[in-house]
């Protein structure tokens, strides 16, 4: 019961790849293996200017450049 029926007019979607970058790894595998893990991006953000700020943590991406 999703909605489609026989004869529905749909177009399917073919995700050939996929690339991620997140604060928990730069791609797939690493990011795969920090999720599985459990371990957390979030930290003290050191170079976060948090004057005035109420939150003082952060997720940052670290090592990638485009």
């Amino acid at each position: 019961m999703n909605g489609l029926r026989r004869g529905d007019d749909r177009r399917r979607i073919v995700v050939t790849g996929l690339e991620v970058v997140t604060p928990a790894g730069n791609d797939v595998p690493s990011t795969w293996a920090s999720l599985l893990a459990g371990r957390s991006a979030v930290e003290r953000a050191p170079r976060l200017e948090a004057t005035g700020c109420r939150s003082q943590i952060a997720a940052e991406v670290r090592g990638f450049e485009l």
